[in-house]
């Protein structure tokens, strides 16, 4: 691993970190006020950006072995599994707590097989855990609602 990638791998870390605090004292604030109701449309969300659920879902994407890295220069097989779930609790509570925003992609053009490039868009391995959970979750509603021929 080179310099620069173990020092945005430190970032990352730093920021989950400082996340992980962030995230239990928001928790500790909303244990002592009285009044906690959570709005309906939030509800079927929860197990979406549930910790367990990102964790699941980012060691699933992991297995695949996808080697290009995002736009931070991070590739899956750089940031080990305790990283990985330190990340993934952070992400819950940026989820949870409104404040997470997709990072800029990496647009990286490919050579195509008779003549000129093609621009392939890479994303971070972050976006891609919030985007496969987000498809995971949403997938049964869609199978139900097409037409049984349809495939």
């Amino acid at each position: 691993m080179s310099s620069n990638q173990f020092q945005r791998l430190h970032r990352l870390r730093q920021q989950a970190d400082a996340n992980l605090v962030a995230n239990s004292r928001r928790q500790r604030e909303a244990a002592s006020s009285a009044e906690t109701t959570v709005p309906a449309a939030i509800k079927p969300f929860r197990k979406v950006t549930s910790y367990r659920n990102l964790r699941d879902t980012a060691l699933a994407l992991r297995s695949q072995g996808i080697k290009a890295p995002g736009p931070d220069h991070v590739r899956w097989d750089q940031v080990s599994r305790g990283d990985l779930c330190q990340l993934m609790h952070a992400l819950s509570a940026e989820l949870r707590g409104g404040e997470y925003y997709p990072s800029a992609a990496r647009i990286s053009p490919q050579p195509k097989k008779t003549c000129g490039y093609r621009d392939v868009t890479i994303r971070s391995i972050i976006f891609k855990v919030v985007a496969k959970a987000i498809q995971e979750s949403l997938q049964p509603y869609f199978e139900q609602m097409s037409l049984p021929r349809a495939f």
